[in-house]
Order: structure tokens, then C-alpha cells, then sequence
């Protein structure tokens, strides 16, 4: 899990990293607790307009940091 990212991280990333992440958000599983303590697995999935939304914002701020993707 990443916590942090450093501006020269940014400069590292490549047009993979991007697809990976795309790939990811189809379908993904994570871990939910409830408030008794009971922990699950859960399988999420993000719809195409979903996804069009999360790279919409990756893209406002790398033009923001004055990169393309």
C-alpha cells in the first residue's frame, strides 16, 4: 500500500503503471470491517463511467503538475 508519493516518484511512473491502475479498478477486493469486529472480503467493480470519472481526475492533476498522461 502506497502511503505517500514523492514529486520525483511522479516522474517515474509510466503508460503501464496507468493500465494497471485501470485494470485494478475493474474489479478489486478489499477487506471491510463492521462494527462488531467481523472482518470480510469483498469483491468491488467500477463501471466504465466510473472509471472515465477516477482517470478524468488523474488527468487534471497531472496537468496540473505539468505532465500528460
Amino acid at each position: 500500500m502506497i502511503i505517500s508519493l514523492s514529486p520525483s516518484a511522479l516522474d517515474e511512473l509510466e503508460e503501464r503503471d496507468f493500465l494497471d491502475f485501470l485494470d485494478y479498478l475493474t474489479r478489486y477486493k478489499k477487506v471491510v470491517q463492521y462494527k462488531n469486529g467481523k472482518q470480510t472480503l469483498q469483491e468491488f467493480t467500477n463501471s466504465k463511467a466510473r472509471k472515465s470519472r477516477k482517470v478524468a481526475v488523474l488527468r487534471k492533476f497531472f496537468s496540473y503538475y505539468g505532465a500528460t498522461i
